[in-house]
């Protein structure tokens, strides 16, 4: 997969995963009652976007070992990637219901659930865990994002902040929080504030303040 991720030459990207792919399904074809070979060769086509044959795999994983949690998380994973987020939730539920105390378990039900925007059910599944609807999990932040639900972004910002007042990389990355809701003043205010808690950080910090009130994004 580094090889793959991070080669610019696209001989021996394909070179690589061609041998990888070829080798996992000869294991398969030796050990074909065994789940993790079926759960390698999903994962490893799941994050080389080849979703659909990377199914196949994981349900037969799935049929051969049907309480493992990995492999929910990776049909979970996997269908959150195709945009199918009902079909997330149906199969991150399951893994939640096998083992409810499991907290990746909780957690990866409710990152489904923020895809599939049900925001009754993330606040049902967090509160417990962290006595707020609010977790601090990056990946929290990033299902946020990337399903344009910036006003939580803000609230698990605003929360990192007031538990770390003097952390400036949180300062910073309230600011941005800010930018996305067009709250530009409490933006500059952050940023501000991140400058005198790092002064190395002041050319940087007033660079952005003067995009910001320039009316750009930095």
């Amino acid at each position: 997969m580094q090889v793959i991720a991070g080669s610019s030459d696209p001989a021996i990207k394909q070179a690589f995963f061609d041998k990888a792919k070829s080798e996992l399904e000869k294991q398969i074809a030796k050990t074909p009652t065994d789940a993790r070979y079926e759960l390698f060769l999903g994962s490893f086509l799941n994050r080389t976007q080849l979703r659909e044959e990377s199914l196949k795999h994981l349900e037969k994983a799935l049929t051969l070992s049907p309480k493992k949690m990995t492999i929910f998380f990776e049909i979970g994973s996997n269908y959150i990637s195709q945009g199918n987020y009902p079909k997330a939730v149906e199969y991150l539920k399951k893994a939640y219901e096998l083992e409810p105390h499991y907290l990746e378990a909780r957690n990866f039900y409710a990152l489904a659930a923020i895809y599939n925007k049900d925001l009754k059910l993330v606040d049902e599944l967090s509160k417990p865990l962290y006595g707020t609807t609010l977790s601090f999990d990056d990946r929290f932040i990033k299902a946020y994002s990337d399903t344009k639900q910036y006003t939580r972004i803000v609230a698990i910002l605003e929360g990192r902040v007031k538990e770390n007042p003097t952390n400036p990389q949180f300062h910073v990355a309230l600011a941005a929080g800010y930018l996305q809701v067009n709250e530009r003043n409490k933006a500059i205010a952050e940023i501000q504030k991140a400058i005198e808690l790092n002064p190395a950080f002041k050319e940087e910090g007033e660079n952005y303040i003067k995009e910001i009130r320039a009316g750009r994004t930095p």
